[in-house]
């Protein structure tokens, strides 16, 4: 999900932190990790920067002063590199890192989650979407002129999220009934509560009166809440409009007689 990003390589060590977007160095070669005196070097203590001038460098391995190309041991090593599985591990180490190339800019993370490689709070809610085995749902009506309640209230309902008879049944908790109590004649879910109750309905009758508002189908809850969409309103009111269908079905909900 997020990954490190190395530039000048000061905020990332060699060995024990993902920097090439595998696994570790260290758990990559044990017995180099092993031998290395200096196990915490960042990489910039491990690998020049590409501007950097060449430093004087010591180091031993199989007997010979001459460093591994790219890489930067200060007489690092506790003992001689001697064995031939040693000598493997470092040949292998120095092929990984032969194309990396440090910069002059600071490490930095970027997200996987899109191609822009920046974090995005849509990005992450559709990682967790993904993730989940909820159905995918409706997307969220989320009106600036209403109070936050009221929004989550809609998404709850929207996604049938709301704890009516039917999902509090659902969840093993034992109910006396899971009719509706307004009118008995339905379990009681999200279609019934703001759809096909005739309490909800005869509401429903009253607000579209108010409106002047004829001929819009509400047959079902999907229709109920993208009420808005369809109700022939100038644009300069359906802004109003919309904020009067979010906070009937937010009453209808919190009506006494309503779960």
């Amino acid at each position: 999900m997020f990954k490190r990003k190395v530039g000048n390589g000061h905020g990332a060590r060699f060995w024990n932190d993902i920097w090439l977007g595998g696994p570790t160095i260290s758990s990559s070669f044990p017995m180099l990790y092993r031998l290395d005196a200096n196990p915490n070097y960042l990489v910039s203590e491990r690998i020049p920067i590409a501007s950097s001038p060449p430093l004087p460098i010591v180091n031993l391995v199989m007997g010979l002063s001459s460093p591994p190309p790219g890489l930067i041991f200060h007489l690092a090593w506790r003992r001689d590199i001697r064995t031939g599985h040693e000598l493997e591990e470092l040949n292998n180490l120095i092929n990984l890192l032969a194309q990396v190339h440090l910069s002059e800019q600071p490490d930095s993370w970027e997200c996987t989650l899109n191609n822009s490689r920046s974090f995005t709070v849509q990005g992450m809610r559709s990682h967790i979407t993904s993730l989940s085995n909820l159905p995918v749902g409706h997307p969220t009506r989320w009106n600036k002129g209403l109070p936050i309640k009221i929004n989550i209230n809609t998404w709850l309902v929207s996604n049938g999220r709301l704890p009516s008879r039917s999902n509090t049944n659902l969840r093993g908790i034992d109910l006396h009934s899971v009719r509706c109590p307004m009118c008995d004649n339905d379990i009681e879910t999200e279609e019934n509560v703001f759809a096909s109750c005739p309490i909800a309905v005869d509401t429903w009758k009253q607000v579209l009166k108010w409106w002047r508002v004829n001929n819009v189908s509400m047959q079902n809850l999907l229709e109920v809440i993208n009420l808005a969409d369809h109700a022939p309103i100038e644009g300069k009111h359906l802004h109003f409009f919309n904020l009067v269908v979010q906070t009937t079905i937010w009453s209808i909900w919190r009506t006494p007689f309503s779960h």
